[in-house]
């Protein structure tokens, strides 16, 4: 017999997806598998985990989406690895700032290639107030798809 707060899993598709609660939130997290009893093992072991985080509350309850990393965080923490074992040659510096530029949106200041307005700015009222240069738009010399002659 399940009680109540034991979770539950559901069928998406054909992937299982757990769902329980930690802290009054709700956590939903694929159990990346086909066969309803592994699904039902994933949740349970989840469930110890936080059974775990609520009998010892410094013990952090780390879901899925926290284990996320961005693509900045990893370019920053490579950055720093090659620097302390002395391998931040220009040649590795310059491959992260290249994977940077292709890989992170450019900010508003850089779009329009224009220094950018200051950040905020203050209404007589005392209400702050936020500009970004828009983005230039796109024009093509030749039209995307020529007119067909009939």
């Amino acid at each position: 017999m399940k009680l109540r707060g034991d979770g539950r899993c559901c069928l998406r598709d054909r992937t299982w997806w757990v769902q329980f609660y930690v802290d009054g939130k709700q956590q939903r997290e694929s159990a990346k598998t086909t066969d309803q009893e592994t699904g039902e093992k994933y949740l349970r072991r989840r469930l110890k985990e936080v059974h775990a985080h609520e009998l010892d509350p410094s013990t952090p309850f780390v879901s899925r989406h926290d284990k996320r990393r961005a693509i900045a965080e990893l370019l920053d923490a490579l950055k720093v690895d090659y620097e302390i074992r002395e391998k931040d040659s220009p040649m590795n510096v310059s491959g992260i700032a290249r994977a940077r530029a292709a890989h992170l949106p450019p900010r508003p200041r850089e779009i329009s290639g224009k220094p950018g307005p200051e950040p905020a700015r203050k209404l007589a009222s005392g209400a702050c107030f936020t500009i970004f240069a828009a983005p230039p738009v796109a024009t093509w010399s030749t039209p995307a798809y020529p007119k067909a002659s009939r």
